[in-house]
């Protein structure tokens, strides 16, 4: 979980890619406002489910969840 106010058009941007995983909304380091206890995800082989959801009971939200694969 991250703890942080989103507003229209706001980008936030997580990596998890081991070595390398960061947390950036608009481009800002926020890895301090990552929720203490909270664990980075892994995608694995094959389909994967994810619960998006925020605290204030707003349902307009917009995700998009991307994968690389690392080798080729």
């Amino acid at each position: 979980g991250v703890n942080v106010s989103m507003q229209a058009g706001d980008e936030l941007v997580i990596n998890t890619t081991k070595g390398h995983k960061s947390a950036r909304k608009n481009d800002v380091n926020i890895m301090d406002k990552i929720k203490p206890g909270s664990t980075w995800f892994q995608l694995e082989t094959g389909e994967n489910i994810f619960n998006i959801s925020e605290d204030g009971g707003n349902a307009n939200m917009y995700f998009t969840f991307s994968y690389k694969q690392k080798y080729v």
